[in-house]
């Protein structure tokens, strides 16, 4: 039995379950571009609780390839950006093993997601009264005074701030509050 590794809660809750009950065979999908890769969370999980990892590499060309070809791979509509990561993951993993389980869906239910460190940013942010603010400030102005040191990227604050600029909040909180 094997099980794939994200850089997520849920896979990495999972996986610290799985590991003490049985030696774990983990595989991750790792991706050319460091804006997308979980790879140093991976590692450092996998590390610290002794689990075997194989990380698999895939390049922007695998990607493409793939979503090129989507509509000859599922049957029918889907409509989950995840589906292209999870068909290259488990084209892979197939080679090594015929069973793996995979951790989707408690990043849900633990918070694991940027877009709820996005919106509780954004609820101090306006608990202060910058969300008023902000709003009549340009992007460009905003982003330049953001300082570096912060946990965010740059591409992260920006879309805490087009969150507030866009005044969508609201709908934003009802999203994940179900």
């Amino acid at each position: 039995i094997s099980s794939l590794q994200s850089g997520g809660v849920d896979s990495s809750l999972l996986n610290l379950y799985l590991n003490k009950l049985t030696d774990i065979k983990t595989y991750s999908v790792i991706f050319e571009s460091k804006i997308h890769s979980e790879e140093d969370r991976i590692i450092n999980f996998t590390k610290k609780n002794k689990i075997d990892n194989t990380r698999i590499n895939f390049s922007e060309n695998s990607i493409y390839d793939t979503v090129n070809n989507v509509h000859d791979i599922f049957d029918e509509p889907f409509a989950d950006s995840s589906l292209i990561n999870q068909f290259l993951i488990f084209n892979e993993v197939s080679k090594f093993t015929t069973c793996c389980i995979t951790g989707d869906g408690g990043d849900e239910f633990f918070f694991g997601y940027n877009r709820h460190k996005y919106f509780n940013i954004f609820k101090l942010l306006n608990k202060f009264g910058f969300g008023k603010i902000i709003k009549y400030l340009p992007t460009e102005k905003i982003l330049n005074l953001y300082n570096s040191n912060s946990s965010l990227t740059l591409n992260q604050f920006e879309k805490v701030i087009n969150l507030i600029k866009d005044n969508n909040y609201k709908v934003y909180e009802n999203y994940l509050s179900i």
